[in-house]
């Protein structure tokens, strides 16, 4: 069994690189616990690329994020999912990993739940609060609402049915935690500039622009890929080889 902290995970749940709604709704019960608890939440995004996704999230909720990128993650698969998400509670575990009641966390949850010889609460569907932490799930077909508390000392995994909250609205009058500014300048010889603003450091740090052709984040990418090729033509050498038709695919899914 790990020993947990009291921090807590949120496992955002996506498809074909969009975040899916539940994963806010997940979010705001989560937020409920934190309040009670004192636990800081983490949200964590598995995924190939994962950093997209992961911005997004930080910007948009203000929260801490974890990008989890791997090539094998690039599609559902729980066995790689379970593996990767038992890799990073191993070495943080929280107290409470929380999923959604969806087909992947009925995949993942019960094999996490072994994996970090957690608790499981399925089919959440309320929280009560009090230092009991009351959990509520449905049973009898939906006729009896059923108080769950935790077993303490121990993680917990939670899957929270869609729908039981209003989705996570941030209170952070800044919300995200990441600005970049790149500045450009009409002389193309000169090398232009780049400024990160981290908002949990409180500080303006400067990003180097000679490496952006380097790969990122362990992905095929580069700095230069965001949007096709956006960096000075100048900074290439070109020789003319010659023309040829070729068949392209391009924005187009196989």
């Amino acid at each position: 069994m790990c020993e947990s902290t009291e921090s807590i995970w949120v496992l955002a749940e996506h498809a074909d690189g969009v975040l899916q709604p539940v994963t806010y709704e997940v979010l705001a019960l989560a937020d409920k616990v934190a309040r009670v608890t004192g636990g800081r939440i983490s949200v964590i995004v598995i995924g190939h690329p994962a950093r997209p996704m992961a911005e997004r999230l930080a910007e948009g909720t203000g929260l801490d994020v974890i990008g989890v990128d791997a090539e094998a993650a690039s599609s559902y698969l729980a066995e790689t999912f379970r593996h990767l998400m038992k890799a990073a509670a191993l070495l943080h575990p929280p107290r409470f990993l929380f999923l959604p009641h969806t087909t992947t966390g009925w995949d993942l949850a019960p094999g996490l739940a072994v994996d970090l010889g957690a608790s499981s609460l399925s089919a959440v569907c309320g929280f009560q609060g009090g230092p009991d932490l009351v959990f509520q799930r449905r049973i009898l077909n939906g006729r009896v609402m059923q108080d769950v508390r935790p077993a303490k000392g121990r993680p917990v995994v939670v899957t929270v049915v869609p729908g039981t909250e209003n989705p996570f609205a941030s209170e952070a009058k800044k919300p995200g935690s990441l600005r970049i500014i790149e500045l450009q300048y009409k002389d193309e010889t000169r090398a232009y500039d780049s400024l990160v603003w981290i908002s949990a450091l409180r500080r303006i740090r400067r990003r180097s622009t000679s490496e952006r052709q380097d790969a990122m984040g362990g992905a095929d990418f580069c700095g230069y890929d965001n949007i096709g090729w956006d960096g000075p033509v100048y900074i290439n050498s070109y020789r003319y080889l010659g023309r040829k038709d070729v068949l392209l695919c391009r924005h187009t899914r196989l």
